[in-house]
């Protein structure tokens, strides 16, 4: 299965998945609901939405060009901790999120590939680095975000594309120039399938 988390031409690519040979991603309490909302207003508003037990959806919204926008992407529950893809628009939606996932799943959040350098990725990634949150990138999206005016992930990607943290495994693929970032996730009874227009 494919979520698609966000466009761009400086992409990468993830695929998490299952280490073989692990009985179960279970978690010792599943949460009781399949939405979470915390926040007062949109500049703190985190959404939490279950895909299944182990992958939910964040979503934060801003007001870009005059629109309320949303910005969504993943948050993968392993055995042992969280891994988060990509920040929430800004730093105190970043705050929430990390406030909601330890309430929600009773865990913390220990690292958080980012995909490119634009705000709805990378906007909150000081409270990530304030909490020593290991945030990584690939070489090409850490010298954007530098370009762009934010803190730098550690750019170790490129060299070290396998990443486990429990019992799920992520891969880094870097295709080239393109338009979406693809987190590939195998799980039983669950397809979204999601197809963009080009935009070069």
């Amino acid at each position: 299965m494919c979520f698609i988390s966000g466009w761009c031409y400086f992409s990468e690519f993830f695929c998490l998945q299952k280490k073989a040979g692990v009985v179960s991603n279970k978690l010792k309490e599943v949460p009781k609901e399949n939405f979470y909302k915390s926040g007062a207003s949109d500049t703190s508003c985190i959404e939490l939405s279950k895909i299944n037990d182990s992958i939910w959806v964040h979503t934060s919204y801003e007001n870009y060009n005059g629109s309320r926008t949303p910005s969504n992407d993943l948050v993968a529950v392993t055995s042992k901790a969280i891994i988060l893809v990509d920040t929430p628009w800004n730093n105190e939606q970043t705050k929430e999120l990390l406030r909601l996932t330890k309430e929600v799943f009773n865990k913390d959040i220990v690292l958080a590939p980012l995909t490119h350098a634009h705000e709805d990725r990378i906007g909150g990634i000081d409270p990530l680095l304030e909490n020593k949150i290991d945030v990584r990138s690939t070489e090409l999206t850490a010298k954007d975000a530098e370009k762009r005016g934010y803190k730098k992930p550690q750019p170790t990607l490129d060299k070290q594309p396998s990443i486990t943290v429990g019992d799920t495994s992520l891969e880094v693929f870097y295709p080239g120039i393109g338009q979406s970032n693809v987190i590939c996730y195998p799980v039983k009874r669950v397809s979204i399938e999601v197809n963009f227009p080009s935009l070069i």
